[in-house]
């Protein structure tokens, strides 16, 4: 039946069968796997001054839920707000609080590869276990020049987990150029994979062959990804809900109990949907002040939310029975 198969993806076909002969299925790095939740940065009332204090308290929220790991300063962070001084306070405080307890994973995506090297150095110095880097945003690197940013970028030394996410940098990685960088680069052990698009979380499972832990960049999709391979999310709805975030991907993972997988993802669905109603952070923002956590205080050129948004995350987080 090999005549069957369209021509153009005979080639494909092939690469990925060499590729998974003898290949492990277990991720390169089990433990970056579960909840890690992109945290929100945290300002002083009426001011847009770093909080410090309540930046730690979240930070001991999320693990006394269990969380696999938390990441300061992705998107949610407003990392795109944060001189290099603050980024590196930031990762400080961060880890100080963890204490060793899970992974902490700062977003140090920059436009060049040379300042991505620089604040990711940063964040190895202060103690981080991993860093999420984007590809290369503004820029819109070919695919050799994303290959070419993780090469280098793996000089620092610290894992890296990939953050694909088109709709900040108007460019990804491939499951090809994934595959390569795979198998050029020990250093990458996961992706933030925020294509919303199945078939493509399938094509860097089958390709790597497991070895790469592929991690949900849409808290909608957990449960969805969970079923071609993947290993977790890294949330925005955890700073809200952190244990029913924990339980979710704890069932969606095992597949011991899809009737209460669905359940649950069905019940936090409509907070899923508040979460994307404006520009992540704005209002997950409004959910931390409603929950009495931080007040919902952004910087430029983000504004709060609009009140069809708050209302809509207000009606979410007291139906889960949160307000």
């Amino acid at each position: 039946m090999r005549w069957l198969l369209p021509s153009a993806a005979r080639p494909m076909l092939r690469a990925v069968a060499r590729h998974s002969r003898g290949l492990a299925t277990a991720p390169r790095d089990p433990t970056m796997s579960g909840c890690l939740v992109n945290l929100v940065t945290p300002f002083k009332p009426g001011t847009t001054d770093i909080d410090f204090d309540a930046l730690s308290s979240q930070v001991e929220r999320q693990v006394v839920a269990g969380v696999s790991g938390v990441i300061p300063l992705g998107t949610t962070g407003e990392c795109f707000a944060m001189s290099f001084e603050e980024h590196r306070r930031v990762v400080d405080c961060v880890v100080e609080a963890v204490a060793g307890r899970c992974h902490v994973v700062p977003g140090t995506a920059q436009p060049s590869t040379e300042d991505t090297l620089r604040y990711t150095q940063s964040a190895k110095d202060a103690g981080a276990t991993a860093c999420l880097t984007a590809t290369p945003y503004f820029n819109k690197p070919s695919q050799e020049g994303i290959f070419q940013h993780y090469t280098a970028l793996a000089k620092v030394g610290l894992p890296i987990v990939l953050y694909n996410v088109p709709g900040r940098t108007n460019g990804f990685a491939t499951p090809a150029t994934l595959q390569r960088l795979y198998d050029a680069v020990p250093e990458l052990i996961a992706v933030k994979e925020a294509t919303a698009n199945m078939d493509v979380a399938t094509e860097i499972h089958m390709r790597c062959g497991g070895g790469l832990a592929v991690l949900s960049g849409d808290d909608s999709l957990t449960l969805p990804l969970a079923s071609v391979g993947g290993r977790g999310v890294m949330s925005v709805a955890s700073n809200l809900v952190p244990d029913e975030m924990v339980e979710l991907v704890a069932l969606a993972t095992s597949g011991k109990d899809a009737e209460r997988a669905l359940a649950l993802q069905t019940r936090l669905f409509p907070l899923f949907q508040s979460m994307v109603a404006e520009v992540n952070p704005v209002p997950v923002k409004v959910g931390m002040e409603l929950l009495g956590l931080c007040p919902a205080n952004l910087r430029l050129p983000l504004v709060r939310a609009t009140a069809d948004t708050e209302a809509a995350v207000q009606q979410a987080l007291t139906s889960l029975g949160k307000l």
